[in-house]
């Protein structure tokens, strides 16, 4: 399918090339000097116009003011990206960037898009759904990040930095109330102990009524229930700067509860039990309102620092992360997963940033011990894996000339995963119950990255990059058959300019070549894990950024995509076909993000308004018409004041989802059901920060 075939589509998308074309020609000379922003993708500080990779970056200051509580708001501000709850789930999280990602959350399948918070890779998407309470920045690398992330980061990589202790005291203070009975707190305490030593305590909790209403009672279902804390202390030495950390979350949070298309009363936030017949069959009689989810996570981590002069450096990064989660949800029909995920990591970097030339090395190296069981309608399965991972890795840029620099990266990763087990008698796959028992497999995978970036002058820059990535295989939780590693080249040009003081314009196409992509989904026929075949994704990211006046700064961005399957393996024939669309996969998505600020009183009145669009896209593997996500406009918007100098005060009103976009943020094809996005939430919040 063309990205253009929708004539709207694509009159919406000259408006906004017009509209960029206007603010190319229109030179306020009293607009500020838009501010410098800062990444670490490349794993040293650097001005994002310098980096030759795709980046949408977020800074704390950003992460407010657009209101974003959770890691489901990244959607609204990044081209190309879908993130949702997985399927029946209440703390999972699937991300897609560019067509590719994960929607199974089960035991055995990797995500597509790496999540790495303070360094430390997530290992399951299970208790991937972050909340952003205590976050310092937030980078979305789009593309393969094949070198530097190689933990099966095929997909792109989400880097999420927290708030880190400084010697400066700080205390933060913030308390949501809004619909649906939300209220949410926060509570950050940050202290110079000494004159080299910080600490830092930060508590979160939030809790919230659900939106899906039982009309057999009058019950409202999905409730939100979570408590987190995390403690950091840090160090900042003559030699050595040493930084751990230590966190803890208890999710209670109701499972989704999804909603039939076909229902009596055509409302997607009600739900009935005549609609579901889900008596008898799983762990006794179970009814609406039966459902529940219990997940405990918690983890910690130590990093060490040390500068070697004025060029080399030294860094070691070491962590220690554990779930386990009981649950019990509705995919059609009752579903039962009792999950015990423990990983451990460690990584050692060495770094030299020389006037000529500069590279980074370093080893990985990554354990995890994962046992999952679960129990449907057809049967029950115990799953137990162990994946042990072995990165060796290194980049070297050198500068050619002022303006002309070459980059190459190498990385050798090695994977071992064993494989075990289980069914009942009465399980419903012979394949299953013929494949149950030990499988063991290795993997050994050369990634390569390739660079080239020229400085046209202070204020732009180009690059062209062919970079390589590879995720290992595994076993499908359903019929325990093998599924084979997964390998991509991916090809990209871009341009990142200043072209004003304050306008910013970044520009960039791709084109990935996917051999035996691995999928996951629901079709007419059940569900499947299999390698789909070959895929093709391309398209187009734009990014802009204009400093209208002192008081208006307007962001926007476009993202166009066509991903097709180029050919399909035998085994996909029987639930796809090559002409079908990749799931999670819209052909356009763009979006503006306008802040305001004015002066009033003693103090800030502060707008934020933010609107993004995203094309349809289909729920499923088998492209099921009934249950795809429509075309989906979201409005986001906030007003806030804010004043004080030695303490900040801060009240803010907002809505989100403004205009009551009803869409299916995911769907399963049994039984032609959707789980529908939230609906129009309104609130309020008071902080204190001083």
């Amino acid at each position: 399918m063309n990205i253009c075939d929708k004539k709207n589509t694509c009159l919406m998308i000259g408006k906004l090339l017009l509209a960029s074309s206007v603010m190319l020609s229109y030179q306020n000379v009293s607009a500020q000097e838009l501010e410098r922003i800062t990444v670490k993708a490349q794993y040293k500080e650097e001005d994002l116009q310098t980096v030759p990779i795709a980046i949408t970056a977020l800074s704390e200051e950003e992460i407010e003011l657009r209101n974003m509580t959770d890691a489901l708001s990244i959607s609204n501000a990044v081209p190309n990206i879908y993130i949702a709850k997985n399927v029946g789930a209440a703390s999972g999280m699937k991300v897609f960037l560019r067509g590719i990602g994960e929607d199974e959350s089960r035991v055995g399948v990797d995500p597509a898009v790496g999540i790495y918070v303070d360094g430390v890779y997530i290992g399951r998407q299970t208790g991937a759904l972050l909340d952003l309470a205590d976050i310092e920045s937030i980078e979305v690398l789009r593309g393969p990040q094949g070198t530097l992330y190689g933990r099966n980061s095929n997909g792109g990589a989400i880097r999420v930095t927290t708030k880190q202790p400084s010697i400066d005291d700080r205390t933060i203070l913030k308390m949501s109330l809004g619909s649906d009975q939300l209220t949410d707190g926060y509570l950050m305490v940050n202290k110079g102990l000494t004159d080299k030593l910080a600490g830092q305590v930060s508590v979160f909790s939030k809790s919230r009524r659900g939106f899906i209403k039982n009309t057999d009672n009058g019950e409202y279902l999905g409730d939100v229930d979570k408590i987190g804390a995390r403690v950091a202390l840090a160090y900042y030495g003559d030699i050595w700067d040493l930084s751990w950390s230590a966190d803890f979350m208890r999710d209670n949070s109701e499972p989704g509860y999804s909603s039939k298309i076909e229902d009596d009363d055509g409302d997607i936030f009600t739900i009935n039990q005549s609609e579901f017949p889900i008596t008898g069959l799983i762990n006794g009689d179970t009814e609406l309102g039966d459902f529940y989810n219990h997940l405990y996570q918690s983890g910690t981590s130590l990093k060490a620092h040390r500068s070697f002069g004025d060029e080399i450096s030294f860094d070691s990064l070491t962590s220690y992360r554990r779930l386990d989660q009981r649950m019990l949800t509705i995919v059609v029909q009752p579903f039962f997963q009792d999950v015990h995920q423990n990983q451990f990591s460690q990584e050692f970097r060495f770094s030299h940033d020389a006037e000529d030339y500069s590279w980074v090395t370093g080893v990985y190296l990554f354990r995890e011990k994962a046992d999952q069981y679960t129990e449907y309608f057809f049967g029950g399965a115990n799953i137990d894996l162990l994946t042990e991972s072995v990165g060796l890795f290194g980049q070297y840029t050198y500068n050619v000339t002022d303006k002309l620099h070459l980059t190459g990266g190498l990385r050798y990763t090695w994977e071992q995963k064993d494989f075990d087990s289980e069914t009942t008698d009465d399980y419903w796959s012979s394949l299953g119950r013929a494949n149950q028992g030990q499988q063991s497999e290795q993997w050994g995978k050369m990634s390569w990255k390739g660079v080239i970036s020229y400085d046209v002058n202070e204020d732009a820059m180009t690059y062209a990059s062919i970079t390589t990535g590879f995720k290992s295989g595994g076993w499908s939780p359903d019929s325990f058959d093998p599924v084979q590693e997964e390998s991509v080249i991916a090809y990209e040009v871009g341009l990142k300019s200043d072209l004003s003081k304050s306008f910013r314009l970044n520009v960039n196409a791709f084109y990935n070549d996917y051999t035996d992509l691995q999928t996951s989904g629901s079709t007419t026929n059940g569900f499947t894990r299999i390698n789909a075949g070959d895929v093709e994704t391309y398209g187009l990211e734009t990014n802009i950024t204009w400093q209208a006046t002192d008081d208006l700064t307007i962001d926007a961005f476009v993202g166009l995509l066509e991903a097709k399957y180029t050919s399909i393996t035998e085994e996909a024939s029987f639930f796809i076909e090559e002409d079908f669309d990749l799931k999670q996969a819209p052909p356009v998505s763009y979006g503006v993000n306008f802040n305001y600020v004015k002066e009033l009183g003693d103090g800030q009145l502060i707008y934020n308004v933010q609107y993004s669009y995203t094309d349809d896209q289909y729920n499923d593997l088998a492209t099921t018409e009934l249950i795809k996500r429509q075309a989906t406009d979201i409005l986001n918007a906030r007003i806030a004041y804010k004043w004080g100098t030695e303490v900040e005060y801060n009240v803010a009103l907002w809505a989100k989802n403004a205009l009551d976009e009803e869409y299916a943020a995911s769907a399963t094809t049994g039984n032609l059901a959707i789980y529908p996005g939230d609906p129009r939430t309104l609130g309020i919040d008071f902080s204190i920060n001083y």
